[in-house]
């Protein structure tokens, strides 16, 4: 907290940008949570995370996490597939996996 409110005082002589220093403060205090689930889909157990507060860190957008799932895992699954290695639905990623959850989690938390 002291360096935030140094990096603070030094923003202030140079701009007095309130939005910027809100800025800082909100990808400093609010970074994303990964909330860990499991749920089932078509008799199979799949391991879920829904990302919270992605929107506001900064760091990256929804696309993103799907792009890295597509090229680390597989293409997005079609809506008519029995048994995706995982996807999407609504907030949440699903993984057939958990270890496919776990690379998930590493790579965004």
């Amino acid at each position: 907290m002291k360096e935030l409110m140094k990096m603070g005082r030094q923003m202030g002589k140079t701009t007095s940008s309130l939005e910027t220093l809100r800025d800082l403060v909100t990808n400093v205090t609010s970074p994303m949570a990964l909330v860990l689930s499991e749920g089932q889909f078509l008799g199979q157990t799949y391991y879920c995370v829904e990302p919270q507060g992605w929107a506001y860190a900064g760091r990256f957008s929804w696309a993103d996490m799907i792009t890295w799932c597509e090229t680390t895992l597989d293409r997005m699954p079609g809506p008519l597939t029995t048994d995706p290695r995982w996807f999407v639905s609504g907030k949440w990623f699903c993984f057939r996996n958990e270890a496919d959850r776990m690379m998930f989690v590493l790579r965004w938390a």
